[in-house]
């Protein structure tokens, strides 16, 4: 009785933050658990497991390229004109999509035929 009137409500809502991390970090740690298991019992579908993830991350970071490139190459001609810079960056941004779609599906097709 005397310990729980000296509790001060800061501790239980740190409890619940605690809650939330561990809830948080379950589906990682599962997925972990689940990646180490199949790397030393079927350790072929561990290794396409990881280099779907990285070409996941690839695809990401290109994606994310083409937005910066364009973004930057159009920056001038947007601050000089309205329109016209933003159907440039528009067309910019389309262009590099499908090239970076087009480059992407002739890697995949030659990953298939191996």
């Amino acid at each position: 009785m005397v310990l729980q009137r000296q509790i001060d409500p800061f501790d239980a809502s740190i409890r619940a933050v605690q809650l939330k991390t561990i809830i948080s970090f379950l589906p990682w740690v599962a997925n972990g658990l689940v990646l180490i298991s199949v790397l030393v019992f079927r350790w072929y579908i561990g290794t396409g497991y990881l280099i779907s993830f990285a070409g996941l991350m690839l695809a990401g970071t290109g994606i994310g390229l083409i937005g910066l490139v364009a973004f930057f190459a159009t920056t001038p001609l947007l601050a000089l004109t309205d329109w016209t810079g933003v159907i440039v960056f528009l067309g910019l941004l389309v262009t590099l999509g499908l090239w970076f779609l087009w480059k992407m599906f002739g890697i995949l097709r030659k990953w298939w035929t191996v």
